[in-house]
C-alpha cells in the first residue's frame, strides 16, 4: 500500500491542493492530513456561486512557512480556518474585510516578532561582548595586583633575608669578640695563677731548704759534741 505522501506526489490535484496549503507532499504522513488535503482539493474543483467572488487562500501558503511547534500548529490553523470562512462567504465584504484584517494583524506581530528577537539577539550580543570585555578587564587588573603583589612580597622576603644574615653576622662578631676576650681573661688568670703558684713553690723549696741546711747544722753540732 502506498504511502499518504506517495498518494499526493502521484496525483497533481492533491500536490496542488498540498501546495496550496503550505505544505509539501513528503510532510503528508497521517490519514488525518491526507483527508485534509483531498478535502482542500474537492473544495477547489466546486463552482463559484453566481455572481463571482474571490478566493482568499492560506495566508501562509507560498511564503515557506513551516509549523514545527506547538504555536507553529496553531499560527497555521488558524489561518487555515480564516481561509476556509472568507473562501465560504466570498461576495460578504464584512467577512472578507475581517478575515483581510486578522491576516494583516498576524503578518504584523510576526514581523514585530522578527524584530524584537532581532532586537534581543543584538542587545544579549552586545551585553555578552560587554561582559567579555569587562570579564578581561578584571582577570587583567587580578593579574597585575597578584603580580604586584607577588614582587613585593619577594623583596620583603629578600629584606628581611638580608636583615636576619646581618644580625647573624653582628651576632656571630660579638659572639667571637665574647669568646677572645673570655679567652684572653682566662689565659692572664692561668698565666696569673702559674705564677702564683710558681712563687709559692719557690718560696716552699728555700724553706724546705732552710729547714734542710737547720737540720744539717744541727746534726754537725751534735755529732761534734758526741766526739768531743
Amino acid at each position: 500500500m502506498a504511502s499518504f505522501a506517495k498518494k499526493v506526489r502521484g496525483n497533481e490535484t492533491y500536490k496542488a491542493a498540498a501546495q496550496s496549503m503550505g505544505k509539501k507532499p513528503k510532510e503528508i504522513k497521517t490519514r488525518q492530513a491526507f483527508q485534509r488535503v483531498k478535502a482542500y482539493a474537492d473544495k477547489q474543483k466546486e463552482p463559484l456561486p453566481a455572481g463571482g467572488g474571490r478566493n482568499i487562500v492560506g495566508a501562509s501558503a507560498g511564503s515557506g512557512y513551516s509549523p514545527v511547534t506547538i504555536g507553529g500548529n496553531s499560527f497555521n490553523a488558524g489561518t487555515n480556518m480564516l481561509n476556509e470562512i472568507g473562501n465560504t462567504f466570498p461576495d460578504n465584504e464584512i467577512v472578507g474585510g475581517e478575515v483581510v484584517g486578522q491576516l494583516l494583524n498576524a503578518a504584523g506581530s510576526l514581523v514585530n516578532l522578527g524584530i524584537a528577537d532581532q532586537y534581543t539577539r543584538n542587545t544579549l550580543g552586545a551585553l555578552g561582548q560587554y561582559n567579555a570585555g569587562e570579564d578581561i578587564r578584571k582577570t587583567g587588573q587580578t593579574k597585575d595586583l597578584m603580580s604586584t603583589e607577588a614582587a613585593l612580597t619577594g623583596n620583603l622576603y629578600r629584606v628581611q633575608g638580608d636583615e636576619a644574615r646581618k644580625g647573624y653576622v653582628t651576632q656571630g662578631e660579638q659572639e667571637r669578640l665574647n669568646i677572645g676576650a673570655t679567652g684572653r681573661e682566662q689565659r692572664l688568670g692561668y698565666q696569673e695563677q702559674g705564677a702564683q703558684e710558681r712563687q709559692t713553690l719557690q718560696q716552699k723549696t728555700t724553706e724546705e731548704r732552710k729547714l734542710r741546711a737547720d737540720a744539717r747544722g744541727a746534726i754537725r753540732s751534735q755529732g761534734a759534741r758526741f766526739y768531743a
